[in-house]
């Protein structure tokens, strides 16, 4: 496994940074994580806040392909951070 390759079993790590008007570190009230499954099955895994303006969380990947995540702030914020993992076919699984 490399930065950019994920297989089915692996813990990926996601994460968001977000920042004020001031492009400083900024933290929202709060902050919610969704992540879809290639099959559009949604999960909301649980978001930790390691440093000022640092949010992340992890899922499992139980299937191959695109696993996308989202990462919202509280509507005051206003921000939202994006992002995908792919997870690779494997002859094993």
């Amino acid at each position: 496994m490399t930065d950019s390759q994920w297989d089915i079993g692996d813990v990926i790590a996601i994460g968001a940074n977000f920042v004020d008007a001031n492009d400083a570190a900024a933290n929202p009230t709060t902050v919610i994580c969704y992540v879809l499954d290639p099959d559009g099955t949604e999960s909301t895994p649980t978001v930790t806040h390691p440093a000022v303006g640092q949010y992340t969380a992890n899922f499992t990947a139980t299937k191959f392909g695109r696993w996308r995540f989202r990462f919202e702030s509280d509507p005051a914020f206003g921000a939202v951070v994006e992002g995908y993992r792919d997870v690779r076919v494997s002859p094993f699984s």
